[in-house]
């Protein structure tokens, strides 16, 4: 069994074979003979065994300790200190090793740090494209007022572009290969570029300090904005996260429980469920053939609002191609289910019947007392504290022990007749798939009336026979007096009467509260 060692390589701990750490202990010798006379020598040093334990870190793998192979590999990468040629050599060529040509590495976008004025995005994209950064950032300048485009390029680029740190780095922007030729011609190009802006600031006195001092209030200026604009995109997150959350409880209360904070948006539904509604209304053997679809519908942008404002908040990476594709999918698909119910469920609404009763009432009085006429009970002094009712424009649909009942406003029109005696027609409409099916809708429609003595009471509200669909049924009663008869209409009469009385020009609560004669050509106030 080989003995293994610890070895300690840029603040990281490696275990190493024994022969493995004899071949590297006499590389790093090496290295330090060359390099330690320098005066940059300890900073070449220090980027070398920063490259070693990359290079070292890449290798390992799941392998427990580092063998001779993958040290022999790594000195075949960074060359041997032997092989670099002095600076003042005409026969070397960018301090390459003699009879090594290492490829030309490919090079990959940085930021800059060290050529930075505030994030390093212009001198990143210079090296890059082997040009000026300065053609950058005249162009991020002249952006700026094409509607602020050069702003969110530059702030976009910022975001997501890494900033080159460890010479790997630094030289993959280059798109230098990492050798020791490399890393120590970068630390003396560094040094060097350092030792010539001190001489550029000793020279250039107080302009050139001033200039600095500006520069480094810019990057102040676009360090405080940045902290600015990551609070105003975290707090538009929680904001989207909290609309989408709250919309989408309230689209399930409503659905499913008859919620209470849909009821804030439609007053009409109060308790009342989407589920009943749609079940009293489609023809269908289950609700959920379009609730299913319609949440869809609703859910899917809620939930991808939500996970917009997660990203927002938490600014993670994530490979979320395939589930926003199934999304979209599932989302069309649902958009495609309910508009081809929906065009199936309007054929039950394409054709309008109705049909005609008259019914000839006899009221026991005498020819001076009037006919009082009355309409009695409400939707409210029908239904018992236990009923669920969705009040509907002029319908009302109720939910009492488990059973639906739909219930309408009937239309009231007074005429004149030259009959012995009143009567009453009730003109019933409906719609329906076919004619047959219209006028059997029609015929479904239950009306209930008493004439007792000289008092004939209406109920306000029309219904439909127990279990039966909406199909936009109306109920039109036309009352027939004889010429010469009084008639008092109660007040309660305000709500069925007709706006469109045709024997007489008054608005319905102008007519009500009084006796009235019928003549020939309207009715007549009496005294």
């Amino acid at each position: 069994m080989k003995k293994t060692l610890t070895v300690s390589l840029n603040g990281m701990a490696y275990s190493i074979d024994e022969d493995a750490y004899a071949i590297l202990e006499t590389y790093i010798n090496a290295l330090k003979q060359k390099f330690g006379k320098d005066t940059d020598g300890q900073d070449i040093l220090r980027d070398i065994e920063e490259r070693i334990a990359e290079l070292f870190a890449e290798k390992k793998g799941k392998s427990e300790s580092i063998n001779l192979s993958m040290v022999n590999e790594v000195i075949e990468i960074l060359g041997k200190p032997e092989q670099i040629e002095p600076d003042n050599d005409p026969t070397s060529s960018n301090n390459e090793p003699q009879g090594a040509h290492p490829p030309r590495a490919s090079r990959k976008l940085y930021r800059d740090p060290e050529h930075s004025i505030i994030a390093g995005v212009a001198g990143g994209l210079g090296n890059y494209f082997s040009t000026d950064p300065i053609i950058f950032r005249v162009l991020f300048f002249i952006l700026l007022f094409a509607h602020g485009i050069g702003l969110l390029i530059y702030l976009v680029l910022w975001f997501a572009v890494t900033k080159a740190v460890t010479p790997k780095q630094k030289m993959e922007m280059k798109g230098e290969p990492i050798t020791l030729s490399s890393i120590e011609k970068n630390i003396k190009e560094e040094y060097d570029e350092i030792s010539e802006n001190i001489k550029k600031i000793d020279t250039a006195g107080v302009s050139q300090k001033a200039v600095g001092m500006l520069e480094t209030i810019l990057r102040g200026l676009g360090r405080v904005f940045i902290i600015v604009l990551k609070f105003f995109v975290a707090t538009l997150g929680i904001i989207l996260i909290a609309g989408a959350v709250i919309i989408l409880l309230s689209m399930i209360s409503a659905l499913f429980f008859g919620g209470l904070a849909f009821s804030t948006i439609v007053p009409e539904l109060g308790g009342f469920s989407l589920i009943e509604f749609f079940a009293s209304v489609f023809d269908i053997s289950s609700s959920s053939w379009v609730l299913v679809p319609l949440t869809l519908i609703v859910a899917i942008p809620l939930l991808t609002i939500m996970y917009l404002g997660v990203r927002m908040i938490f600014r993670f990476r994530a490979n979320d191609g395939i589930s926003g594709i199934t999304a979209a999918v599932a989302w069309v698909l649902s958009v495609v289910a309910v508009a081809v119910f929906l065009f199936f469920q309007a054929k039950s609404f394409t054709i309008r019947e109705s049909n005609r009763e008259a019914i000839t009432l006899i009221p026991s009085k005498s020819k001076q007392q009037p006919l009082i006429i009355k309409a009695v009970g409400t939707i409210d002094t029908i239904s018992s504290s236990t009923d669920e009712t969705l009040h509907f424009k002029e319908y009302a649909i109720k939910i009492s022990d488990g059973r639906t009942l739909i219930m309408g406003k009937p239309r009231l029109t007074i005429s004149q007749t030259s009959e012995q005696y009143p009567s009453l027609i009730l003109e019933r409409r409906s719609r329906g798939g076919t004619h047959s099916l219209a006028h059997e809708n029609a015929n479904k429609i239950e009306y209930r009336y008493a004439l007792t003595d000289s008092l004939l009471t209406l109920n306000p509200y029309f219904a439909l026979t127990q279990g039966e669909k909406w199909r936009a049924q109306e109920l039109f009663i036309e009352l027939k007096i004889p010429i010469g008869t009084k008639i008092f209409l109660d007040k309660s009469l305000t709500k069925i009467l007709s706006a469109n009385q045709t024997f007489s020009n008054l608005w319905p609560d102008e007519m009500v509260g009084k006796t009235w004669v019928v003549g020939r050509h309207e009715l007549e106030l009496t005294e």
